[in-house]
């Protein structure tokens, strides 16, 4: 049991310190929030009533947590309607940081 234990340290302790020399090292790019409003983006396919449901689960459960939209957050919703060219334009507009801008629900 000792010998185990022993085998292992060194890797942990290896990566330990691999691990705090990258967060040190990336100490410089960190930006602070500050007063900005964090922004959600909830994606639908298309509009079914389970998926409703679950996005209306979703806002209450943002609402329950005190994350109220236009307040402390800004939640966009976004449907496809089931056309995969619109979903592809919905997926680069939210995956570039592009939101506020057309194909929104």
């Amino acid at each position: 049991m000792w010998m185990t234990v022993r085998r292992l340290s060194l890797g942990v302790s290896l990566i330990i310190l691999s691990s705090a020399s990258l967060l040190i090292s990336d100490w410089h790019q960190r930006k602070s929030v500050g007063g900005k409003i964090p922004r959600v983006a909830i994606v639908q396919h298309s509009a079914t009533a389970v998926l409703d449901e679950g996005v209306l689960g979703v806002l209450d459960g943002l609402t329950a947590n005190g994350l109220v939209d236009g307040q402390n957050i800004s939640i966009e919703r976004f449907n496809a309607d089931g056309d995969f060219a619109v979903a592809n334009a919905i997926a680069g507009q939210v995956g570039g940081g592009r939101l506020r801008s057309g194909c929104n629900d």
